[in-house]
């Protein structure tokens, strides 16, 4: 009889292949570790689980029927490679995608955390490191944690895939960080013992967020830490509100102030303004050689990203900013 353990494992690794064409990297790691542990009796239990995790990935996965491996290996080439013309903003450098310095992603990683989890992620690294250099606790499954992180992070260097809009392609490469974070902070409560004590390290350890969580809403996405002074000092050499998200603010402002039919045009993507809109508003997409109508009321929504605020539309004011911490996301023009 197939062990429940193994056919609930092999559903997940299913799903997660269908949900990701790297979901069966996981299966990787599950296999490693429980080869080292069970050696050749982990054969026939890896064999029952793959196989499992390949039937659930076909069913759940539409786009496999018919040539399943050709689709998949298909799909892993154009995840990859992904085809994105746009340019990336790092360190107030417009890079065409693909040329950006192969330090894109650790510095990235080590200024989209707070200073809280990145000191805890590192104690917790060097914690785990002696505990397999002594072969403490169950090391194996640290290594596991060290391979879920650094491979795809190496790989990444190395490789050079298309990345954009920072790393959220990437944050299947999060929770092993996080999870060293909470090692960290078990090592050093058994240090701790006294609960009040406790209380207040964790105190001190969430407040910094919790106000940022705050002073940020709700555009926390866009966070940067203190290592380039705060997402103020992070305006104009680091990616902002790439998703647009500020829009709907702008838009309800427009909702506001606009006369009957007024014109809204929109740079990057106006269903994200139209969503939100007055039904009796106008809203087109900005381009290079728009007419403007001075007998009809307009106004444009424009994203800072790649300084559009700046030179679209220049001589026109700007009537209302969408702004966190000195950052301004998404300005309102008023043309005519």
């Amino acid at each position: 009889i197939l062990n429940p353990s193994v056919l609930l494992a092999g559903v997940f690794l299913g799903v997660t292949s269908s949900l990701s064409t790297l979901g069966p990297a996981a299966g990787g790691l599950v296999s490693l570790y429980l080869f080292a542990k069970r050696k050749q009796h982990a054969l026939h239990a890896l064999f029952a689980y793959w196989f499992i995790g390949a039937l659930i990935t076909y069913l759940t996965w539409p786009g496999l029927w018919g040539s399943p491996l050709q689709s998949y290996l298909s799909s892993l080439s154009t995840a990859s490679d992904f085809p994105w013309d746009g340019k990336v903003l790092f360190r107030g450098i417009l890079y065409n995608i693909g040329t950006q310095p192969r330090s894109y992603l650790p510095i990235l990683l080590s200024l989209q955390f707070t200073l809280p989890a990145l000191l805890t992620t590192v104690f917790g690294i060097a914690i785990s490191v002696i505990k397999i250099i002594k072969r403490k606790s169950d090391w194996l499954k640290i290594i596991i944690l060290i391979l879920w992180f650094l491979i795809p992070f190496v790989l990444v260097i190395i490789i050079e895939p298309i990345i954009y809009d920072n790393f959220r392609h990437f944050l299947f490469m999060v929770p092993p960080l996080f999870l060293f974070a909470a090692m960290g902070l078990q090592s050093l409560f058994k240090r701790i013992k006294n609960p009040t004590f406790r209380a207040v390290v964790i105190f001190l350890l969430i407040i910094p967020n919790i106000f940022s969580l705050v002073k940020l809403h709700p555009y926390q996405y866009v966070y940067y830490n203190s290592f380039v002074n705060g997402v103020g000092g992070a305006f104009r050499s680091f990616e902002m509100d790439y998703w647009g998200t500020s829009y709907r603010e702008a838009t309800s402002y427009i909702n506001q102030v606009a006369p009957p039919n007024a014109r809204i045009i929109v740079f990057g993507a106006p269903h994200l303004v139209e969503t939100y809109a007055r039904k009796d508003l106008i809203v087109e997409r900005y381009k290079k050689d728009i007419g403007i109508d001075q007998s009809v009321p307009t106004f444009a929504v424009l994203l800072s990203r790649y300084d559009k605020d700046v030179y679209v539309f220049p001589q026109a004011e700007n009537i209302y900013i969408v702004e966190r911490e000195g950052a301004m996301f998404t300005v309102v023009k008023r043309l005519y």
